[in-house]
């Protein structure tokens, strides 16, 4: 019986292949089907997405532990006029410094500021007397500013002064050694008994 089937389906497909009906002849292969791959129990990491929390970008503000003080390597200071800080018989000026580093720097305390004339930039009278506000520990990032405020008397108001042109400030940030030179034409006097500046401290 098995070989008169076997014989009969022989049959059947040689017939089918002078008909021209490739279709048919498919089942007529010998060939078992392909296996069909199981579907994979495994799940990638991309679909269920990462676990790990992404870094946040942006700068924060380094704690004044660990930023070190503003010196005249990486602040640059400058006199410059205060806005409507003018007062009767006074010019309204302050100290600007700015962290030109790459890093926070700390600045507490009142910069030293005296007149200075001369091809030397010798000290022209008395240097800037400080104010008695209280002083507060500021730290300054990259690229921003603190200022302490500082009038000049009009040194003609004094009789006594000895007015003698100045070509600049001479200025010390707080704890630095390195003093930095800040040009100007102002007046100042040469009797160093006469207090024409009055300074304050940095402030935001």
């Amino acid at each position: 019986m098995r070989t008169q089937g076997h014989r009969f389906v022989r049959s059947v497909c040689a017939v089918l292949a002078a008909a021209g009906a490739a279709t048919a002849l498919g089942a007529c292969s010998s060939s078992p089907p392909a296996p069909v791959p199981a579907p994979s129990t495994s799940t990638s990491a991309a679909t269920l997405g990462s676990t790990t929390t992404p870094a946040t970008s942006g700068s924060s503000t380094a704690p004044v532990e660990s930023a070190g003080r503003c010196t005249s390597n990486t602040a640059k200071a400058v006199v410059e006029p205060a806005p409507g800080g003018a007062s009767a018989g006074h010019i309204g000026l302050q100290v600007t410094v700015t962290n030109g580093s790459s890093a926070p720097c700390v600045i507490q305390g009142f910069p030293g500021v005296s007149l200075v004339t001369g091809g030397e930039g010798q000290q022209l009278g008395a240097p800037a007397k400080r104010t008695p506000a209280t002083p507060a520990m500021l730290t300054v990032l990259p690229g921003a500013k603190v200022s302490a405020p500082l009038q000049l008397a009009q040194a003609a108001n004094f009789p006594d002064c000895g007015v003698t042109p100045a070509m600049g400030f001479r200025i010390y940030l707080p704890d630095d050694t390195a003093a930095q030179f800040s040009p100007a034409t102002h007046q100042g006097c040469s009797n160093t008994a006469v207090v024409l500046m009055e300074i304050g401290p940095f402030a935001r």
